[in-house]
C-alpha cells in the first residue's frame, strides 16, 4: 500500500472518529505519533460506535413504524365505527319503523342497537305480516 493511500485511509479513519464521537480535541494529532496497533484500535471502536448507531436508527425507525401503524389501524377503526354507526342508524331505522307499524313487540325485533346487533335468532311465525323489509337481511 503506498504511503500516500495509508495516509489518507489513517485521516479519514481519525475524521470520522471525531464525528462519530463528537470530538475537537484531536485535531492536533500527528499521524506519525500513531502506531498501527492504536490505529487498528481507532478504526475498530469507530466502526463499533457507528454500528451501535445504526442499531438504535434501524430500532427507532421501526418503532416509528409501528406506532405510524397502530395509528393508521386506530384511524381506520375509527372511521368504519362512524360509517357503519351511520350505515346501521338508517337499516335499523327502517327496520324499527316496519316493526312498530306491524306491531312487532320489541321481545321479537329489540329496538335497542347492541340488541339488534347480537340478535342470533328472529321468529316472526305468528305475526301477521304482508311484507318483510329488505334491511332484514342486515341482520346476518
Amino acid at each position: 500500500m503506498s504511503k500516500t493511500l495509508l495516509n489518507d485511509i489513517i485521516c479519514y479513519t481519525i475524521f470520522i472518529y471525531k464525528e462519530v464521537k463528537g470530538l475537537t480535541n484531536m485535531a492536533n494529532i500527528d499521524l506519525k505519533e500513531l502506531s498501527v496497533k492504536e490505529l487498528n484500535s481507532l478504526a475498530r471502536e469507530t466502526a463499533k460506535e457507528l454500528m451501535h448507531r445504526k442499531n438504535q436508527d434501524k430500532k427507532l425507525r421501526k418503532e416509528i413504524a409501528q406506532e405510524s401503524h397502530n395509528n393508521f389501524k386506530s384511524n381506520s377503526s375509527d372511521i368504519v365505527k362512524m360509517t357503519d354507526t351511520h350505515e346501521n342508524e338508517e337499516w335499523m331505522n327502517k327496520l324499527w319503523k316496519w316493526a312498530n307499524d306491524n306491531e312487532i313487540h320489541e321481545a321479537y325485533l329489540p329496538r335497542k342497537e347492541s340488541q339488534l346487533l347480537n340478535l342470533t335468532t328472529l321468529d316472526l311465525q305468528h305475526q301477521k305480516l304482508t311484507n318483510i323489509p329488505a334491511e332484514i337481511g342486515c341482520l346476518i
